[in-house]
């Protein structure tokens, strides 16, 4: 039997509850992203423990309640309107960042920049690219990010999907932990490759704008920036949406753009690429 809203609502309360998960009711998801934009959802979870996480999720998918899982809502583009389905905000997940020779190991929640820092207290090289890079490493590991010469692929050496006591076999979609394994390095250097990777980031991307890093996958091609560039259409806008001055991979909200013309601008960018020179670009952004 199809449920309505009110009963899907309380529900999704009625496991906050079961699970010992505090959430909150009607959450505009806006407030959650780095665009700015997005609706409400019914019910959002914040577990501060991975046990209390994985039951919230395996309730959902007990009593078929879709759930999304958040974590810096960095890379996240959300459309507007009322969303039916409920969010598991890991941005609680987190603690001490756990240092074993080389690895690093984290709760999902944990930011970037704070693994980064905890590697160069302990002269450990890798991270200085990701320190620039906002949002936590459960996202970052989820979404594979990085630039051309180094992804998160390249530095994971587990993922945690689950507690001890999760049935045999049974790997859940909830990124719980991380270990990343890195090499030693002198910290000076590793202290210089950040500012350097920090002043590179403040020259090439829309810093301080409400953004969500880079909109398209680089094609095999060319990168998508350039192909975008050719075509002349930096500043850009649809609404409040605008292709952005400094790199043209990246949609930036002047102040009151809405998903719908973030999602316009998306599409006749890809159109007019496509028209021009035939490659058809995708979406690395995350569209909910």
């Amino acid at each position: 039997m199809e449920r309505n809203k009110k009963q899907y609502e309380a529900i999704a309360a009625a496991i906050g509850d079961a699970a010992g998960c505090a959430y909150e009711r009607n959450v505009a998801l806006a407030g959650y992203t780095s665009f700015g934009v997005g609706g409400c959802v019914g019910v959002m979870y914040f577990p501060e423990k991975p046990e209390v996480a994985e039951e919230v999720y395996q309730r959902c998918r007990d009593q078929n309640v879709p759930l999304k899982i958040l974590g810096g809502g960095t890379n996240l583009l959300v459309r507007d309107g009322e969303l039916l389905f409920c969010v598991l905000n890991t941005g609680k997940l987190r603690g001490e960042v756990e240092v074993s020779g080389t690895s690093l190991q984290s709760l999902s929640g944990t930011t970037l920049s704070s693994m980064a820092r905890k590697a160069l207290q302990h002269g450990l090289t890798g991270l200085e690219f990701f320190s620039t890079i906002p949002g936590t490493v459960g996202g970052a590991v989820a979404g594979n990010a990085g630039w051309p010469r180094k992804r998160m692929k390249d530095l994971v050496s587990s993922i945690s999907f689950g507690s001890p006591d999760a049935p045999a076999g049974e790997k859940l979609p909830l990124i719980l932990r991380v270990s990343l394994s890195l090499q030693p390095g002198e910290p000076s250097e590793i202290s210089s490759m950040m500012r350097t990777f920090s002043e590179m980031r403040k020259k090439t991307q829309p810093v301080g704008k409400k953004c969500a890093g880079c909109v398209f996958i680089n094609p095999s091609e060319a990168p998508a920036g350039q192909l975008i560039d050719r075509l002349g259409l930096k500043r850009f806008a649809i609404g409040d949406a605008e292709v952005s001055a400094v790199h043209a991979n990246f949609i930036v909200n002047k102040g009151n753009a809405t998903s719908e013309d973030i999602l316009n601008l998306i599409a006749e960018v890809k159109e007019r690429v496509f028209k021009s020179c035939g490659i058809l670009l995708q979406e690395e952004v995350c569209i909910w």
